[in-house]
């Protein structure tokens, strides 16, 4: 669904439809199989060592987020900045420019 929408987006005359395609196809199903093994690791964990998760479980998995969403946005990530999402508005106006404009940036 997300893949085929990108067929719609305007893009440069170089870049395929596969191009951009296959990058947003590969990243919805590599979010699934990095789920169920997070899943399929906590349910062999409860099943061998019992039902009490430990204090530093927490920790682990939020490291299994970063680690799972570093190794697969690239995917995403790739056919955004093919289809040069981002380098212009969509709209006229912004709400967020002044915050940004804010923060201090040495």
């Amino acid at each position: 669904m997300h893949a085929l929408s990108q067929l719609l987006m305007p893009r440069p005359a170089n870049i395929t439809p596969g191009e951009i395609v296959i990058g947003i196809f590969l990243f919805f199903p590599c979010q699934a199989a990095m789920i169920t093994a997070e899943d399929f690791v906590i349910w062999l964990w409860k099943k061998r060592l019992g039902l009490q998760t430990p204090r530093w479980a927490p920790a682990v998995g939020y490291v299994w987020v970063v680690c799972a969403l570093w190794f697969s946005l690239p995917f995403a990530g790739d056919a955004m900045v093919r289809l040069k999402m981002g380098e212009v508005s969509p709209l006229p106006f912004t709400l967020a420019a002044p915050l940004v404009r804010m923060i201090p940036v040495p």
